[in-house]
């Protein structure tokens, strides 16, 4: 079985697939400090089969990315 973090960003990625085939795009990706390491690994993997695609990521405090994203300090579309 895949460990819980792999199955949610497995299905973010999975999300995102039909988009980035229709158009080049950059997609902002937030997340929590304790998972770089993973999300290093799924950028690679997911831009490796999304030709035109960039994933930029953002780690930082969970709460904090939060805050900044809800107060508009980042800019964000949340879905």
């Amino acid at each position: 079985m895949k460990p819980r973090w792999l199955r949610l960003m497995g299905g973010l990625a999975l999300g995102v697939v039909s988009f980035a085939h229709a158009t080049a795009a950059s997609i902002e990706v937030f997340h929590a400090d304790s998972l770089a390491g993973p999300m290093r690994e799924l950028k690679k993997a997911f831009e490796g089969k999304n030709q035109g695609v960039t994933i930029n990521l953002t780690s930082g405090v969970s709460r904090r990315l939060a805050e900044r994203i809800l107060k508009g300090n980042i800019p964000a579309e949340l879905n």
